[in-house]
């Protein structure tokens, strides 16, 4: 049984959809530079203070700041493409997508048994102490926020994919003829 994804025509039902992902991606990419920065003062401050760092600690660190990184590199990526209209571009975005779905999750859970393992059961009370709706509430919204993205992504590169190539049938004589332009005469209207 074969399921078809809608393919958007609005971002957030009122912004038209490539100004709507622009905004997604300089947000997302203030984002993730503030991220680096803040795991950047962190291990700054581990560094200067005297105390034992496990090894944990630090791999979690740099895990941390690579992954802003690399992410703020794709979301300039995207930016430019999505102000070039490039859809090539922009496929190399949508299939990082993918892969960044499941990162927040998997960093989530190593985090957790980095925390017990120096913790044990004190991690429980720490959690208790914290607010939980944040950390229960945060991963579930940034997964549904992140798959609504790529349904954007997905709706746009397709847009930009099919704008350059028209089709006309002529259902009397089944004959099919098919016109396709170069990827630098997109028309700029929208």
């Amino acid at each position: 049984m074969r399921c078809e994804l809608p393919i958007l025509l609005k971002c957030c039902f009122c912004v038209p959809l490539r100004l709507g992902l622009l905004i997604w991606a300089y947000l997302k990419l203030i984002f993730s530079l503030f991220i680096v920065i803040v795991f950047c003062i962190q291990a700054e401050y581990l560094r200067m203070s005297a105390r034992d760092i496990p090894k944990e600690g630090i791999v979690f660190l740099v895990m941390m700041i690579m992954f802003g990184c690399i992410n703020s590199i794709f979301q300039t990526v995207f930016i430019v493409s999505a102000h070039k209209k490039n859809y090539k571009i922009m496929r190399i975005y949508y299939i990082y997508n993918f892969v960044y779905i499941f990162l927040p999750t998997i960093l989530f859970i190593m985090c957790c048994i980095i925390i017990y393992s120096h913790m044990g059961a004190f991690m429980i009370l720490l959690l208790a102490a914290t607010p939980v709706g944040i950390i229960v509430i945060s991963i579930p919204i940034e997964f549904v926020l992140n798959i609504y993205l790529m349904l954007l992504v997905r709706s746009e590169f397709i847009k930009l994919r099919d704008s350059g190539q028209f089709q006309f049938f002529n259902h009397e004589s089944e004959a099919r003829c098919v016109a396709t332009l170069p990827d630098n005469t997109i028309p700029r209207g929208e």
